[in-house]
């Protein structure tokens, strides 16, 4: 164990070390994004304009790009199940809730360059008919140090996490006291005592999977080489399973250990919510290349009676020890037989590290992007000592007077008074101003401002500010979507990391989602229905009989919500096709309703208010349109039955 924990101090302290430039550029950022940051040399400035802020600010996206699912196989029982996994994603965005996730990881990443997304499996969210459940959450990007030389995470053998504790909780989670640790110097700059840093080593094991390897200073917290992979404590010493809330064992041991669990045994058959077979409870039982497995068993030996024509069984006799016969009994065999075992189900285990990078502009051989603020960098910090040079003009500005040196001012009744002995001394007293020109200041700051809204591809449009150069409605869309064209490689990285996201969770589904679990869900047509995410259904046999997870998956973003100004277009362009007819007759019910589903799958506000009213009028119109057609086709029978009536004979 000291010998492992050697090994992989020496790694963290090898990949901090890489990383220690691009952590303090990080913190640099930040800080110009506060506008604490102060020059390197030369006296200290004031950050009166902070159009850094400003201009990150006016990029904030709260739009959070939904996913996608499409199989890799597109067969109609895959695009079903691709539907329920978009259900399930899409469901649990909104319990998480999301958008203060967002709202800071937009903040986090344009100042700073890059973000950090931790996807969990919390086993503490417990509902009625539930246990655990997906949860999320950021890291600072400064807390996380990836392997030295690689800058893809997947391509990473292993990454680090160093977070604060305190004590107490440490040695409530894993039993191992650390009074005697302190934090990390380089990570706190205060040393409170009842907190420590705990470090995480996340890798990838031998087999694909992933491990886990924690400390706090030279004491060892977890070491697991299938942290992904399910698990149980059990006793150290007899081998039975931890009961919740002990931590005693029944033979009298305190000591716990891992033990990971390859399958589940089923007990009973595993039915979907139409009441399908799924699984069966037991199965015949094969080796993994599909071949029926034997044992030898004991069975009577029977042959047919062809008085009867009937199988019966056969008897031997039994003698004694002078060969008399005593009686007889049943004559048996023993032969090889297939037979039946419980269904054994492997679990599922991630392959994928549990985080997601988001970058904000990519830059070649670098785990994070280049930040917003450290491209107008230079632009901030002149404009920082322009503006502090400005204050200094402005404190310094005044009239002075000039006066003889023996003349007198004195007050008299609240009135200034000077007191002068003749004419001249009189011509002699001056008003002098000392009020310095701030023009140029002004404008120069002006124009760095400019220079950096330039450099960020953002506009007085995008801003919401008034733009004179926009003459008409179609040069402001025209504005708007050059603006979305200079921020394309930042909702691309979004995407990705997005997409990044929804695939862990659906990993974590596929591996801990016991209960199946109902989610509404609306349809391509707008219509909602629910739908029951259950992994039981993903389960498949190859060619052998083994059962294995169907995760072949495409899972991406939806890209008509992956920003504000792509979402107000398409709802403009929605609007305009709607005017033109291309929903049908814009007086027809039935087009204005998919009107409505359409901008309601975009959220638009109160459009469920107007699905619902539209649906109610769409309805009484086929009502009424069915007793039309009711009536014209009675109509004729009267008719005919009116004219046998006058025909009759009198």
């Amino acid at each position: 164990m000291n010998q492992k924990l050697s090994i992989w101090q020496e790694r963290y302290d090898r990949a901090k070390n890489e990383f220690e430039e691009v952590r303090v550029q990080m913190e640099k950022n930040q800080k110009q994004y506060e506008g604490t940051l102060q020059p390197e040399r030369g006296k200290e400035t004031v950050t009166i304009y902070n159009f850094t802020k400003e201009l990150i600010e006016s990029a904030i996206d709260p739009a959070i790009p939904y996913p996608k699912v499409e199989p890799q196989v597109k067969t109609e029982e895959n695009i079903q199940l691709a539907r329920k996994i978009e259900a399930m994603l899409v469901n649990e965005i909104k319990r998480i809730n999301l958008d203060p996730f967002n709202d800071l990881d937009e903040r986090i990443t344009k100042a700073m360059g890059g973000d950090v997304a931790l996807i969990e499996w919390n086993t503490r969210i417990k509902t009625h008919n539930s246990v655990g459940d997906i949860d999320l959450r950021l890291i600072k990007p400064t807390r996380f140090i990836p392997q030295d030389g690689i800058f893809d995470v997947e391509r990473m053998d292993y990454y680090f996490l160093d977070f604060e504790d305190t004590k107490q909780n440490i040695q409530r989670i894993y039993g191992v006291d650390v009074d005697a640790e302190t934090v990390d110097p380089d990570r706190v700059s205060e040393q409170p005592d009842d907190v420590v840093t705990q470090k995480w080593a996340i890798y990838k094991n031998e087999e694909g999977g992933i491990g886990a390897f924690s400390w706090v200073g030279d004491k060892v917290l977890i070491d697991d080489e299938k942290f992904q992979q399910r698990s149980k404590k059990v006793c150290a010493k007899c081998g039975m399973q931890k009961p919740a809330g002990e931590s005693k064992c029944a033979c009298g041991s305190k000591t716990w250990k891992t033990q990971h669990l390859d399958y589940e045994e089923l007990t009973e058959d595993i039915m979907n919510g139409a009441g399908e077979l799924l699984v069966p409870a037991t199965t015949v039982a094969k080796d993994e290349f599909g071949n029926l497995k034997y044992r030898q068993e004991e069975i009577p030996v029977e042959e047919m009676n062809p008085l009867t024509g009937q199988m019966e069984q056969q008897y031997e006799q039994i003698f004694d020890e002078q060969m008399n016969v005593i009686g007889d009994r049943p004559m048996t065999e023993i032969v090889e037989t297939a037979y039946e075992e419980p269904t054994r189900i492997p679990y599922y285990i991630p392959r994928h590290y549990p985080i997601a990078i988001r970058k904000n502009v990519s830059e070649a051989d670098m785990v994070f992007g280049e930040s917003d603020a450290e491209m107008i960098f230079e632009m901030q910090d002149k404009a920082n000592k322009l503006a502090t040079r400005l204050v200094e003009k402005a404190f310094n500005s005044s009239q002075i007077l000039a006066k003889p040196k023996m003349s007198d001012f004195t007050f008299e009744n609240g009135l200034q008074v000077i007191n002068i002995g003749s004419p001249d001394e009189l011509a002699q007293i001056k008003s002098i101003d000392l009020r310095f020109d701030t023009t140029q200041e002004i404008a120069l700051i002006n124009q760095l401002y400019f220079w950096a809204k330039s450099l960020l591809g953002i506009n007085d449009s995008s801003q919401g500010k008034q733009d004179t150069t926009a003459t008409s409605g179609r040069a402001k869309e025209a504005q708007i979507s050059r603006a979305q064209a200079r921020q394309a490689s930042k909702v691309v990285m979004k995407e990705s990391f997005y997409r990044q996201i929804y695939r862990c969770m659906f990993e974590f589904a596929l591996a801990y989602m016991d209960e199946p679990r109902n989610y509404p869900f609306r349809t391509e047509t707008g219509d909602e229905e629910d739908v029951t995410f259950n992994r039981y259904e993903f389960l498949e046999r190859d060619e052998y009989g083994n059962w294995h997870y169907n995760d072949l998956f495409l899972i991406g973003t939806d890209a008509a919500g992956s920003s504000a100004e792509n979402r107000q277009y398409n709802l403009e362009l929605m609007l305009a096709d709607f005017q033109a007819g291309l929903y049908g007759n814009p007086q027809d019910p039935e087009a204005v309703l998919t009107f409505w589903k359409d901008r309601e799958s975009m959220n638009y506000p109160n459009a469920k208010r107007q699905v619902t009213r539209w649906q109610q009028k769409v309805e009484e119109v086929k009502q009424i349109q069915q007793m039309q057609m009711t009536q014209q086709m009675m109509l004729p029978d009267m008719i005919g039955g009116e004219e046998d009536e006058v025909q009759m004979p009198m």
